[in-house]
């Protein structure tokens, strides 16, 4: 059966508040065109929103990211954050380098409470993304001992009334864990789109060793990482007093290279790195970059500019000249320098 999954994302966006009862779960083997992982990676406001809203703009994509737009058939504001974050894809694959089965129960513990929030924090995530989720953990798990069964579900571990449950997990190696998580995030890959590509947002971590390791998991991926004048990152900090973000100037620069250097040093041949104020003011060499990059014809650019206009964007280059003092911008760019524009 072939399923218009945006469509359908859409409808439950626009009816009413989800409720999972789990008796009513329904996984439908969706038809997809699905071929290509496109992930968009930046940080503190670096402006890779603007590659989002970018790729929102052609035919062949769905984007899931945080950027300006509203939703359309193209976009979501959602972060995929199901490899990297704490408690997911990867940090589980260490209970399995683990013999202390109480270890190993809190972490597959630790998992299904993941799931069940990020079900639970967007309409992006539905019957199908619970069912594989409940699959896989169903390949990981050797014995769950419980005092209640709860029989009227059609799910044995997620959304469960016996939060007491106690878990053995498989004797898995590293090389067999990795085929489980790799066919399961395939899978939620394919219920998320019908289209050729799926764009996500800040789904992968920038380094070249961490490229390597990913691809392990998710196979091959392009990967396009932004990065913005450090000054104009800081202003946007303190004009929207970011608590993640350091305030104090000095405390700020050693955040900045902490996370840029990776930015630089990381080599694959799936990996573009992108300056923000060379997207915005060299808007046509840029996108043609970024095109042949992933492989999206001209052609199939159908709504260039309705999400992301670059003249619109050309007040967020130089902002740092009305929002901090010369004397931190001095010392930033004292610093920074290789990374400041102009």
């Amino acid at each position: 059966m072939r399923i218009n999954c945006v469509q359908n994302l859409i409808d439950r966006i626009r009816g009413k508040k989800k409720k999972f009862i789990p008796s009513d779960i329904n996984y439908i083997d969706i038809e997809t065109e699905f071929q290509d992982l496109i992930c968009i990676t930046g940080f503190g406001h670096s402006g890779s929103g603007t590659i989002l809203d970018l790729l929102c703009e052609c035919n062949n994509t769905t984007v899931l990211g945080y950027h300006d737009m509203d939703k359309t058939l193209h976009g979501y504001n959602v972060e995929i954050n199901l490899l990297k974050a704490p408690d997911g894809i990867m940090d589980l694959a260490s209970a399995f380098k683990c013999k202390n089965s109480h270890i190993r129960a809190h972490k597959i513990n630790r998992f299904i409470s993941l799931i069940e929030a990020l079900y639970n924090s967007s309409e992006i995530y539905g019957d199908n993304f619970i069912y594989l989720s409940d699959q896989f953990i169903d390949n990981l798990v050797y014995i769950k001992m419980e005092n209640n069964q709860d029989n009227n579900t059609k799910l044995k571990y997620l959304f469960s009334n016996n939060k007491n449950a106690v878990f053995y997990l498989k004797n898995l190696t590293e090389d067999e864990y990795i085929e489980y998580a790799r066919d399961y995030l395939n899978s939620v890959f394919k219920s998320f789109v019908s289209k050729k590509y799926l764009v996500l947002d800040q789904f992968v971590s920038i380094s070249s060793v961490n490229f390597e390791l990913q691809k392990k998991y998710i196979g091959d991926f392009k990967n396009i990482a932004v990065y913005r004048d450090p000054r104009d990152v800081y202003a946007t900090g303190i004009k929207m007093n970011l608590s993640w973000m350091p305030r104090n100037v000095d405390d700020f620069i050693k955040w900045y290279r902490y996370h840029v250097d990776d930015y630089f040093t990381a080599k694959d041949d799936s990996y573009l790195l992108l300056r923000f104020e060379d997207i915005v003011l060299n808007y046509e060499k840029e996108i043609k970059k970024v095109f042949d990059f992933v492989g999206i014809k001209p052609e199939q650019h159908v709504n260039q500019k309705k999400f992301f206009n670059p003249k619109l964007s050309q007040k967020n280059i130089g902002f740092y000249k009305k929002t901090i003092s010369i004397e931190d911008a001095d010392k930033i760019k004292v610093s920074l320098q290789e990374y400041c524009y102009k």
